[in-house]
């Protein structure tokens, strides 16, 4: 049988840090020595080429299609060069190949832009809206939840919040999107952690 994978959500202002890679890989093996899934699916966040978009949205209006697609693009960008970083890995973009892609890999790096425009919107289940209120958090949590795995949020710091499962008040404290309350109710299990910390 099958284990679920455990979807792990990289978020993008991470891959900056010094030693970003090894401190990564070596968080993803101690993840999977604690007795996680087999197999981890990876999605990357847009990190600072999406800030950049969105200060520039907050200048001059994209609209809220333009703005999607284009920080959707960098989350792919930003996963094609991640798995630079681990050659060992499996990487694709095909929805459909998710579940069966890299398993003889550790895991397996998903970009998820084509799977958004055009398999997300007709599965069951809470839909990703279009805008600011849903990032890279939320379209994690929703992969989890149709994979029927667990979820991780890699952050900068630790929330203490996520541990008592206020994922409201975290919003508020800007540690998830607006939207990632509503989705994570569909996820079996969600936690937040730190690999820097």
């Amino acid at each position: 049988m099958i284990h679920p994978p455990h979807v792990v959500k990289i978020g993008g202002s991470l891959l900056a840090r010094p030693g970003a890679a090894e401190a990564l890989a070596g968080w993803l093996l101690r993840d999977r020595s604690r007795g996680a899934p087999a197999h981890q699916v990876l999605i990357v966040g847009g990190g600072e080429p999406v800030q950049w978009l969105r200060r520039l949205d907050y200048q001059q209006p994209l609209g809220d299609a333009a703005a999607h697609a284009a920080a959707v693009v960098m989350m792919d960008a930003n996963s094609r060069a991640v798995a630079g970083w681990w050659p060992e890995a499996a990487w694709t973009d095909d929805w459909k190949q998710l579940t069966t892609t890299g398993r003889a890999a550790a895991f397996t790096l998903f970009a998820p832009g084509r799977w958004l425009r055009e398999i997300e919107p007709s599965l069951p289940g809470a839909r990703l809206p279009i805008g600011w209120h849903v990032t890279s958090d939320s379209i994690a949590a929703r992969i989890a939840a149709l994979l029927g795995g667990r979820l991780t949020l890699l952050k900068s710091r630790p929330f203490a919040r996520a541990t008592d499962g206020d994922w409201q008040g975290l919003v508020d404290e800007g540690g998830v999107d607006g939207f990632f309350p509503q989705i994570v109710t569909e996820v079996a299990e969600a936690r937040i952690a730190c690999p820097f910390c």
